[in-house]
């Protein structure tokens, strides 16, 4: 693996490193693994070329789902090394990835799911045993995490996403402050890396247990485990394709508390990207989301709790404003479609955050300016729901279902001020279509709680 660098010293990534090519598809399944087959998994952990290559791809397709970024020609490679090679994926991350090619592979491969999920589980135990790979398991937890959420086992997903920050952190990978070599020191507990490829994927790994910890309470209830804002110094994520082609070098230097600073529109850059974007949305919810909650619970509603709603109200207004005109090169992107995905889930995250704090604001002043802001926060999330409609199913973004309730509220209320009427009810029928579209990807034993997550009045 070649390692370069660049005119300021940092890392790069070598030409030609670990192509596949891109232009491939998934063809029709392949013939499920017979008796003997089945045998030699489970005493050798070695499934044919065919169902690994099958079940990768199907994880890679399918991967817009969730909020996980990573070197995908790297990854494509990595996994077809044999166990014995030095750059060869820990068994844990392996398995993370063929389980969640299960999820959407043919019923046939049912009975493999299962036993790949058991045998993941002893994986990431040897794997914290032994010290083995820790940036593996890390990666592997989060993936683990994410096939839990998708099949409504939050939980165990809350758990597992926990897990792979909780090991993030003690390896440093909160720390990272640039892309320079130096930086690395902090993360001396993995194995350092050796290019900007790699580099990144410390980065994006981070981000990916962080913003989907972070969101988790929206959908389980729980508390987020992630540290202050103050202590995440790691720069903001990247499309795994700035790594390879040095785009990365063009951002210039935040961090998560610079997003919430009374001067936030420092953290509007246009040189942003939409990885970094999603990211920012969803830190910008989970808090709104977290300041609503006490709100309705009328927690600590004391003089410090208004001054955090108005700095973040500013910082949410402004974001909103800002990714609603954010002029993104689409045509750059590798995969259109997946990049349109990620900007929806950002841009909604955005609009839903601003409803949120804004609803707050509106109890010092009924019907004033809070109560507009909310009426082109809610406008502009209906326009990203349009989109998201127009997706095909790999693309549709699990957490957009999810978090289109408070919307649904919002339009709710507009319809008992009599607002618009007929439009407004157009609105409420797309967000339920949305609804009903989540809920054809997700188990029917989700049914009950989603319901209880949109249990508003039903419209007069």
């Amino acid at each position: 693996m070649g390692v370069a660098s660049s005119p300021s010293g940092c890392l790069t990534a070598a030409p030609g490193d670990c192509s596949i090519d891109r232009s491939s598809s998934i063809t029709d399944a392949p013939r499920p693994l017979n008796n003997s087959e089945l045998r030699l998994w489970r005493e050798c952990r070695k499934l044919p070329d065919r169902v690994r290559d099958y079940l990768v791809k199907l994880f890679l397709r399918y991967r817009w789902r969730h909020p996980l970024e990573f070197n995908v020609p790297r990854l494509f490679s990595s996994m077809r090394l044999p166990p014995s090679h030095p750059n060869a994926f820990h068994p844990a991350l392996v398995n993370a990835i063929l389980l969640n090619g299960c999820l959407y592979a043919a019923e046939a491969f049912q009975e493999l799911e299962l036993l790949i999920a058991n045998q993941l589980r002893k994986d990431l135990q040897h794997s914290l045993a032994d010290a083995d790979r820790r940036f593996d398991c890390i990666r592997a937890s989060a993936f683990f995490g994410c096939y839990l959420y998708s099949k409504w086992r939050t939980v165990e997903g809350r758990h597992y996403i926990s897990g792979s920050l909780s090991l993030a952190i003690a390896c440093g990978l909160h720390r990272i402050e640039s892309l320079s070599p130096d930086t690395q020191a902090a993360t001396a507990v993995i194995t350092p890396a050796k290019d900007l490829i790699e580099l990144g994927d410390l980065v994006n790994t981070f981000w990916t247990a962080f913003v989907i910890d972070r969101i988790a309470p929206l959908f389980d209830g729980g508390v987020a485990l992630a540290p202050s804002d103050q202590s995440i110094c790691t720069v903001w994520p990247c499309p795994w394709e700035y790594y390879e082609n040095g785009r990365a070098f063009l951002r210039r230097y935040e961090t998560l508390k610079s997003l919430l600073d009374s001067d936030s529109h420092s953290a509007w850059d246009f040189n942003d990207n939409p990885v970094a974007l999603r990211a920012k949305g969803y830190v910008l919810l989970a808090r709104a989301s977290t300041l609503h909650a006490r709100c309705e619970a009328r927690c600590w509603l004391n003089a410090e709790f208004w001054d955090e709603v108005r700095l973040t109200s500013h910082s949410i207004s402004g974001f909103a404003d800002f990714i609603s005109t954010f002029p993104y090169p689409f045509e750059d992107s590798i995969d259109v479609e997946g990049t349109t995905s990620i900007m929806a889930t950002a841009s909604l995250a955005a609009h839903v955050a601003a409803i949120q704090i804004y609803d707050i604001l509106g109890l010092i002043q009924p019907g004033g300016d809070a109560l507009d802001r909310q009426r082109i926060a809610c406008r502009r999330a209906i326009s990203v729901v349009q989109e998201v409609a127009q997706l095909g199913d790999e693309y549709f973004p699990l957490a957009i279902g999810m978090i289109l309730a408070p919307v649904y509220e919002f339009l709710l209320g507009e319809v008992r001020r009599q607002v618009n009427e007929q439009t407004i009810i157009a609105d409420i029928n797309l967000v339920m279509d949305t609804r009903k579209r989540l809920k054809q990807y997700m188990p029917p034993e989700c049914e009950p709680d989603l319901d209880r997550m949109w249990s508003y009045p039903t419209l007069p």
